[in-house]
């Protein structure tokens, strides 16, 4: 379907942890500006006491501070408690580079809600409908029930406060490394055994020997690409991850998120390459992997945990509520703007936000189930914020800053005419994902 399973995330991976550095150098670059404008206006107000103390008392010694002009190196929380994104951006891009990230972020957390509800509602569908039926509508009848289910279970889940899913968090970061290794580990395992352990889905049927991936179709880079920058998409949690770290591992940021990066490759490519190589192929590789497992027996001729159903039902249980508070608690920000600090131990308002970020993805979910067609939209979103506004936010920070002053996160792909280049590279990719699509569909 599109880039080989290696190639491709690992640019993509690349390019993002380069964008990372670009964020966190326009992040300390704003702190700086910040810090200076606070100041300039104390010098004010010290030089017009001053003036005031002269008429009335004679001449006094001039306290005043220049600002250091020098070099120097700027970090994270230096001076003051790391700023949001929303509000970097409107310090450097403006009214309207602001309202254009706020768009993008709402619509990128709303489609991967949707995304959420497609693998859930597909995950339990294909698990119960292989055990009793044969009938599509009784799969579109399990698809609807599963998701009815899911909107019960997250919604209360989704009102809850960061601090009361701590349990949510232990439990997605569990299921999410059982997911990992059984997706890599069962095909290995019954290709290393030679026996069949997924049924008629697997190569080692007859019918699919002859179906082994290509190593490079160029024609579905623009499906390809969306998904890819989706699944290392990190960058508008770099505040609150940057204020968790600490103070005194903030100069650390860079290297911390480059072994992240890292990290995801590997775990993206191992899937990729071993899934790809031992289903055969675009032409037996569901849209949701996950759904590959439908068949599984592990050789024993019976199912076992089907679908890594159990796996996936709490990982989506469990994801769900974290974006859904997220998007919630970014709306309510953006409504009511200044007042929203005061808000903020309103049960009512903060649920209330949090049902409206929840409940569209679960309907649009009823009528779109295909993961891939909504990853490939998401993807355009998710392509501005991996790339483009990193890349605007560098290039301005760096044009309202003094040549002097520099940053811990200036690396390799830290300069003008690279910021210029990926900007112009996620713009470009962005009207050629979107034109692909629609023309080709």
């Amino acid at each position: 379907m599109g880039l080989s399973p290696a190639p491709n995330p690992l640019a993509v991976c690349c390019a993002e942890n380069v964008a990372s550095d670009y964020v966190l150098s326009a992040m300390a670059r704003a702190e700086w500006l910040l810090g200076r404008q606070d100041q300039e206006q104390r010098e004010e107000d010290q030089e017009a006491l001053v003036t005031t103390a002269s008429k009335d008392y004679g001449s006094i010694l001039d306290t005043t501070t220049t600002i250091n002009s020098s070099e120097r190196i700027l970090v994270i929380g230096s001076g003051r408690c790391p700023l949001d994104l929303p509000e970097v951006c409107q310090l450097f891009l403006g009214r309207i580079g602001y309202t254009a990230y706020m768009i993008s972020v709402h619509l990128y957390l709303y489609g991967s809600l949707w995304m959420f509800t497609a693998v859930f509602g597909n995950a339990v569908a294909e698990y119960y409908f292989d055990s009793n039926s044969n009938s599509a509508l009784d799969l579109d009848h399990y698809y609807q029930g599963a998701i009815l289910g899911l909107t019960v279970l997250v919604l209360p889940l989704s009102c809850l406060q960061l601090t009361e899913q701590k349990l949510l968090q232990v439990l997605l970061t569990a299921s999410r490394m059982l997911l990992m290794i059984l997706m890599v580990a069962t095909p290995l395992w019954a290709a290393i055994t030679g026996t069949s352990h997924f049924g008629d889905m697997s190569m080692d049927e007859d019918s699919n020997q002859s179906s082994l991936p290509l190593l490079v179709d160029w024609r579905g880079i623009h499906r390809m690409l969306p998904i890819v920058v989706c699944a290392a998409i990190f960058h508008f949690s770099i505040p609150a991850l940057a204020t968790d770290l600490g103070r005194q591992n903030q100069d650390q940021l860079s290297h911390i998120f480059a072994w992240t990066m890292v990290l995801v490759f590997v775990v993206y490519a191992s899937i990729g390459v071993t899934d790809a190589l031992y289903f055969g192929g675009a032409n037996n590789i569901r849209q949701s992997s996950n759904v590959n497992w439908a068949h599984y027996h592990g050789g024993t001729g019976r199912p076992i945990i089907r679908d890594d159903g159990v796996t996936i039902w709490i990982d989506v249980a469990c994801v769900f509520p974290l974006h859904a508070l997220v998007l919630g608690n970014s709306l309510m920000a953006v409504w009511y703007k200044d007042r929203t600090n005061p808000l903020q131990q309103n049960r009512w308002i903060i649920s209330a936000f949090r049902i409206v970020a929840a409940v569209p993805p679960l309907i649009g979910g009823l009528y779109v189930r295909e993961l891939g067609t909504i990853l490939d939209y998401n993807g355009i979103f998710g392509l501005a914020i991996a790339f483009v506004f990193p890349a605007w936010l560098y290039l301005s920070s760096t044009e309202r800053c003094p040549s002097t002053i520099r940053t811990a996160y200036d690396r390799l792909g830290s300069s003008y005419p690279a910021a210029k280049s990926l900007l112009v590279f996620g713009v470009l990719a962005q009207v050629t994902v979107f034109s692909l699509l629609v023309w080709r569909g």
